[in-house]
């Protein structure tokens, strides 16, 4: 079970590291750690998954002054707890790895009222940063400014969802090596309980299914795993997330 939760983490790095495609100005990183540094002034978008307790590696990344968010590969996980708090990062959230497989006998039935649709433009892009911003509370721009150039990538799709007309959530969908793997959930508070998040995550599953995935993962904070689990999604494991913000 640690193995395929460990997997479905390096699902989030290798989706992170899309990102890069076209930007010169983002750092992939690669090697004894993972990850994608865009150097935007947030934790959020600078994740690193730590492959050693590297305490000069964090220190050039302070003297930087990139805030990021880290998490263990699996070699260091049982020590990671304790670097970081030599390091003073701070305990961000916990997300539970999740695999839903034979996703090739998945059945979809959409919902009439909630139509989603895949973003091919910018200005479908800055409707999904709209509701990315809100809903994930980070600074307004900074997912339009990560996504840009990705838009169109092959293996990054960007759906919007709409109830009675009205644009009310976001999702991201990533293919990796066939594996698919949901992200960037995201539903504005007035349009919540409504199953427009329910039918997010059903549409991009069927999506992928026939796209040829016969897997799909996602990694899933405390108040949305049941729902996930009701799916059919099986859990194995959690890992915490840190972040490091610097002045």
């Amino acid at each position: 079970m640690s193995q395929t939760k460990h997997k479905i983490f390096d699902h989030l790095v290798e989706t992170e590291k899309l990102f890069a495609s076209g930007r010169v100005d983002f750092k992939v990183i690669e090697g004894q750690h993972g990850g994608l540094l865009s150097y935007l002034p947030s934790a959020d978008f600078n994740l690193i998954r730590l492959g050693s307790l590297d305490a000069d590696f964090i220190n050039e990344l302070k003297e930087q002054k990139v805030s990021f968010t880290c998490f263990s590969k699996e070699n260091i996980e049982e020590f990671f707890e304790n670097f970081t708090v030599s390091q003073g990062f701070e305990s961000s959230y916990v997300l539970e790895a999740n695999l839903y497989s034979n996703l090739e006998n998945f059945n979809y039935a959409p919902d009439a009222n909630i139509k989603i649709e895949k973003i091919t433009d910018l200005e479908g892009l800055k409707k999904f940063d709209h509701i990315a911003s809100i809903a994930f509370k980070s600074p307004e721009g900074f997912p339009f400014e990560i996504a840009k150039t990705v838009t169109n990538h092959p293996d990054l799709n960007f759906f919007l969802a709409y109830i009675d007309g009205n644009l009310a959530g976001c999702g991201l969908l990533s293919i990796i090596d066939g594996v698919a793997g949901l992200y960037w959930d995201g539903v504005l508070p007035e349009y919540r309980r409504q199953g427009i998040g329910a039918e997010l995550v059903k549409h991009r599953m069927d999506y992928a299914r026939k796209k040829g995935s016969k897997s799909i993962c996602a990694q899933n904070m405390e108040s949305s795993k049941n729902y996930y689990h009701r799916i059919g999604f099986k859990p194995s494991g959690t890992l915490s997330m840190y972040s490091c913000n610097v002045a």
